[in-house]
């Protein structure tokens, strides 16, 4: 179902927010203050293009090769929001292709990717002017100091018109509901407040009434419910985390998102719920498995780990599964075994051990004890006159351990219908400093891109299917 203009000012009516049509109705022109995102609907609606030109200019750039290895950071560790550079101008601008083929786009993806597009061409592109000129100075630090470009070379609508957020009417929040309030009660109220006032991070008056105002009250708020006698679990929990200040309100925030269906939070959100740089608490977080990066490569957007959720299962805003419990290999049976049994243990293995790639404690059982033991016991068996499959398969490729681990993590996914496996999840598995053994598996067959092109996506290869016993 291609989408068509009917669809897109809808979502935008919806959200209240200004724009126009242009007039052959294939382009919709949003404007923020410091840029306008426009909106191509191309290739008869099957995709969606989201621009905002022209918002800086390399080329009286001083440090033209330092903003370029900026960019090309910036475009590795980004999914919605990358810069593009003209060579031939020096012209920067932001864009964003969404495929929508024969599906749709849904409101929270539209909006989203509307203002991750603002975002970057608004916030992340005063980095790119700092790389580009080593420093700047506060004064000149305003979004009419970052685009070197002509107003009315753009052709927007709103080239003339005042889009200064400052000068947008603004509520309170308020007022929160009276204490006492039980913990699920609070948690609601306050992912409310943080989704309604934080819904665009770009926006300072509402960012400001959240810290200053409405994020104390919900404070006092949870203190007066608590000395009212009702039980709250959260700030033990976040305590045992070193969580306090300014790191509990992003935890909120972010237990807001995922309530409203968003998972991937960039790094500028991070800083802007903080109000400060977000280097260092961010790697403390990760490292504490508080977040983790949503595509399993260490960098944003990231997401709320296990590490934080389980504790917090009964209490959240949205239905959350904690990890099943771990295992004991001194808990199954010695060998010999039959494959079919040996098989169930490998999967119930993967399952509770490689369900989170994020969680190092459980990967590392995983590869050092718990995939040592199961090869252990096969060895055993076949030499107790079981017939092996995988067995088999492991001899002819001459499979080392943490070749045949992929392979029977990659037939334990396609067990349970996922067949799309990148090298991110696959480079989780792999302890630091051994040999990448996919290129290997897939020369043999035993892992296979899912796109024919020998890249990732992989899924578990015919060969390793049957000893699998898929």
């Amino acid at each position: 179902m291609a989408i068509d203009l009917d669809l897109l000012t809808g979502y935008l009516d919806e959200e209240d927010l200004r724009y126009a049509v242009e007039r052959d109705g294939k382009a919709l022109y949003v404007p923020f203050g410091g840029c306008t995102v426009r909106i191509f609907i191309i290739e008869d609606g099957e995709g969606l293009t989201f621009q905002a030109p022209q918002v800086f200019n390399l080329a009286e750039c001083p440090r033209r090769e330092a903003a370029l290895a900026w960019m090309a950071e910036h475009v590795y560790g980004t999914k919605i929001g990358h810069f593009g550079f003209d060579a031939q101008d020096g012209e920067i601008d932001v864009s964003h292709f969404f495929p929508v083929e024969d599906g749709t786009v849904t409101k929270e993806q539209f909006i989203r990717m509307l203002y991750v597009v603002r975002q970057v061409a608004t916030d992340d592109v005063k980095d790119l002017r700092r790389a580009a000129f080593g420093t700047l100075d506060d004064e000149d630090d305003s979004d009419d100091a970052l685009a070197d470009g002509d107003d009315d070379a753009l052709d927007d609508p709103f080239a003339d018109e005042d889009a200064d957020d400052a000068d947008e009417p603004f509520e309170g929040y308020g007022p929160l509901p009276p204490a006492p309030l039980d913990e699920s009660t609070w948690v609601i109220a306050a992912a409310d407040a943080l989704a309604r006032l934080a819904r665009d991070v770009h926006l300072q008056r509402p960012m400001t009434h959240l810290r200053d105002v409405v994020w104390p009250e919900l404070l006092a708020l949870r203190e007066a419910s608590i000395a009212a006698g009702q039980a709250y679990c959260g700030p033990q929990v976040l305590a045992s985390m070193n969580i306090q200040g300014d790191l509990e309100r992003l935890i909120w925030f972010m237990v807001a998102r995922q309530r409203d269906g968003d998972l991937r939070i960039t790094s500028h959100e991070v800083q802007a719920v903080l109000g400060r740089r977000a280097e260092g608490p961010v790697q403390a977080l990760q490292r504490a498995g508080v977040l983790v990066a949503c595509d399993h490569d260490g960098v944003a957007p990231f997401m709320l780990g296990h590490t934080l959720l389980d504790p917090l299962a009964g209490v959240l805003p949205f239905e959350h599964t904690p990890l099943p419990p771990t295992i004991d290999p001194a808990n199954w049976p010695s060998a010999p075994l039959a494959e079919p049994i040996w098989l169930k243990l490998v999967y119930g293995a993967c399952h509770a051990h490689a369900c989170d790639l994020d969680n190092r404690a459980r990967l590392r059982a995983l590869r050092e004890v718990l995939w040592p033991t199961l090869r252990g016991m096969r060895t055993a068996s076949v030499a107790a006159g079981q017939a092996y499959d995988t067995d088999e398969l492991a001899r002819a490729n001459q499979l080392s351990e943490a070749a045949e681990l992929l392979v029977a993590y990659c037939a334990y996914e396609a067990s349970a219908g996922v067949r799309r496996i990148n090298e991110a999840a696959l480079a989780q598995l792999v302890a630091k400093g051994s040999d990448w053994p996919v290129d290997d598996l897939v020369s043999r067959g035993l892992l296979v891109s899912c796109d024919d092109d020998d890249q990732e996506p992989y899924t578990v290869g015919p060969a390793a299917a049957e000893a699998f016993a898929l």
